[in-house]
């Protein structure tokens, strides 16, 4: 009996933090890396791991396909790129663009210990942004943050200025590349 119980425990447990991240499946376009367009639905997440569920039909059967076959994505919402981190393939959010791109990913953690009885649950997030300067991807690392964005940022004499009296913080990224963007 114990052990049906810590059964549906982690069962509700696991379906109610993977249905936080899901936003249902919506109108959009999936480009494979031979650059063919599937138009289909896709399933709106957090992020995306190893695979994007899709429908061709909305109401028919989903479908997974491979990160690693995917270049790009388009929902009405946002633009994903397929990008490498650290020899890993990310499908991306594109965040802005212009003189410089930024893309972000959100990595949840969640675990789930049932042991003696006491159920513990953990849940938390790393974002993982990658600067786009020249057709070349930067990752950029929370400890060496000001470092790395110092130097593909010198051309933008206030934010060089900001950086080196330590104004901004990992957390200021995205308003960062936004003003370094419409920097003269």
């Amino acid at each position: 009996m114990k052990s049906i119980v810590l059964f549906t425990i982690s069962f509700l447990f696991m379906n109610f933090i993977h249905g936080q991240t899901s936003l249902g499946f919506v109108k959009g376009d999936i480009i494979n890396k031979k650059g063919d367009t599937i138009k289909c639905y896709i399933e709106l997440l957090t992020s995306y791991e190893d695979a994007v569920r899709y429908k061709i039909d909305e109401n028919g059967a989903a479908k997974n396909i491979s990160i690693k076959k995917i270049k790009g994505m388009i929902t009405p919402f946002r633009y994903y790129e397929n990008i490498t981190v650290n020899k890993k393939e990310l499908l991306m959010v594109q965040i802005a663009e212009g003189k410089l791109g930024l893309f972000k990913y959100i990595k949840l953690k969640e675990s789930m210990n049932l042991g003696g009885g006491a159920i513990r649950a953990e849940s938390s997030k790393k974002v993982i942004y990658v600067i786009e300067k020249n057709e070349v991807f930067y990752t950029i690392d929370e400890n060496n943050f000001n470092e790395q964005v110092s130097k593909l940022l010198t051309d933008c004499k206030s934010i060089d200025e900001k950086l080196a009296k330590g104004v901004y913080k990992f957390s200021d990224l995205e308003s960062i590349i936004e003003e370094y963007n419409s920097c003269n």
